[in-house]
C-alpha cells in the first residue's frame, strides 16, 4: 500500500492551521498559496513566515503574512495568507 499525499484542500487546511496557531486570535480572511512538492505524511513540514504588510480595519487589524511549508522534497506550499486580529480594548 502506498503513502498517501497531501495536496489541494487539506494542503491549505495544513497552513491556514499552522498560521492560527501562531497567531492564536487570528482570524484566516483570505489563502493564497502555490503548491509545490507532495506531503507526505510521517514527513514533517517546516513552516515559516513572516509578516509582510498591515492595515486598519473597523475594529480589526489585518495582516499579510508570507509563508513557506517545506519537507525534504522541496516546498510544499508557498504564498501569503490574510489575518484579522480584533483591536485591544485601551486600559
Amino acid at each position: 500500500v502506498g503513502a498517501a499525499v497531501v495536496g489541494g484542500g487539506l494542503a491549505a487546511e495544513l497552513v491556514a492551521s499552522a498560521v492560527v496557531k501562531t497567531l492564536t486570535r487570528a482570524l484566516v480572511k483570505k489563502i493564497a498559496i502555490r503548491l509545490g512538492g507532495p506531503a507526505i505524511p510521517g514527513q514533517p513540514l517546516r513552516f515559516s513566515g513572516q509578516v509582510t504588510g498591515a492595515e486598519e480595519g473597523e475594529g480589526e487589524r489585518i495582516f499579510e503574512v508570507t509563508l513557506r511549508a517545506a519537507n525534504d522534497l522541496g516546498d510544499h506550499a508557498t504564498g501569503r495568507v490574510w489575518v484579522s486580529l480584533p483591536h485591544q480594548a485601551p486600559s
